[in-house]
């Protein structure tokens, strides 16, 4: 996910490495990349829910 560009829609997203997609995997949802912060390398996306989230 830290390497994709920011807009980009994403489905069935990992909240943790290795949890094998845990956000983001009904039918018509997907989430979106929002930003990167390269100091914590973590990126923020936008859930289906509208909230915003930190991912690693």
């Amino acid at each position: 996910v830290g390497s994709m560009p920011e807009g980009t829609v994403i489905c069935s997203l990992e909240e943790k490495t290795g949890d094998r997609g845990k956000i983001a995997r009904a039918s018509g949802n997907f989430a979106t990349v929002i930003a990167h912060n390269p100091d914590t390398k973590r990126t923020r996306v936008k859930l289906p829910s509208g909230s915003k989230k930190a991912i690693p």
